[in-house]
């Protein structure tokens, strides 16, 4: 049986069957957020012709339940509902989950461990979660649990966002866009940075935010180890002055026992793909 692996994100799509994986060969597919469900169906049909695939995991965004997409909240033209109705129509089985859980069941894999305990959370464009606990994948009663990026945080004006508007791509770029009357990705502004003081006001701030989100998941939920994935979790951790900044908000707003908590950086290449084909089996 030829598997397909599909992780779909807000700005590119990759792809990989388990021995291009192996290899290192993943193929990869520019997009934007005017993508909608027909043209994402019409994607992904192409590539199980393309591979010859028989089944196919797909890694999505936003909230799955039943095998059901409900929502992708940062593909806002891809309607959950049709979208279900064209998977099922393809010429290969799909298994439908969404991306982070993939990604931790990548880990739980990968780590081996029965009494496994971890968080995973993984700052993109926005950010998506994963409970893992006893060696098993958290669901909650409807596939939810684990959607930190909704949590409501106090923001510097007194009022209250979504975790992912204040510190995930997605707020990066609409906070640059309303100083500056420009578009910028997150990438972009991170790279501007060092040279420019917009960009690093926005970084610095946001990192003070991810911390702080990070203390409250760390002083509800108590795990082992939390492991930090995605395009915008990896730029805070791996530039030394931003680490500094979330390690330092972490630390203000964690309980005592939560603030020698492990808190690392994945170092799984293509998780979601992974998982991916870990769910299609």
């Amino acid at each position: 049986m030829q598997v397909l692996a599909v992780d779909v994100g807000a700005s590119k799509i990759e792809f990989a069957t388990k021995e291009q994986l192996r290899a290192g060969r993943v193929g990869r597919i520019e997009i934007d957020k005017t993508l909608n469900h027909r043209q994402l169906a019409f994607i992904i049909s192409g590539l199980i012709e393309e591979e010859g695939a028989d089944g196919v995991g797909l890694a999505l965004p936003g909230m799955i339940s039943g095998g059901e997409v409900l929502v992708l909240p940062n593909l806002q033209k891809v309607d959950g509902k049709k979208l279900s109705i064209l998977l099922q129509k393809l010429p290969a089985k799909v298994f439908v989950e969404n991306d982070v859980k993939c990604m931790a069941l990548a880990h739980l894999a990968a780590r081996g461990g029965k009494n496994d305990d971890f968080i995973l959370i993984a700052p993109g464009s926005g950010i998506g979660g994963a409970i893992v606990r006893g060696g098993k994948l958290m669901r909650g009663a409807n596939n939810m649990a684990g959607e930190f990026g909704h949590m409501k945080m106090k923001d510097i004006t007194g009022g209250y966002k979504d975790w992912e508007q204040l510190c995930a791509g997605v707020g990066l770029e609409k906070r640059w866009r309303m100083r500056k009357k420009t578009a910028k990705s997150a990438k972009e502004i991170f790279k501007l940075a060092d040279r420019d003081k917009l960009a690093r006001r926005l970084v610095c701030e946001g990192a003070q935010e991810f911390g702080a989100g990070l203390a409250s998941i760390a002083n509800a939920l108590d795990p082992k180890e939390i492991i930090i994935a995605g395009s915008v979790g990896r730029a805070y951790m791996k530039d030394a002055k931003l680490k500094k900044i979330v390690k330092a908000s972490y630390c203000a707003q964690a309980t005592k026992p939560a603030r020698n908590k492990k808190i690392a950086l994945s170092e799984i290449s293509y998780p979601a793909l992974r998982g991916a084909l870990l769910m299609s089996k």
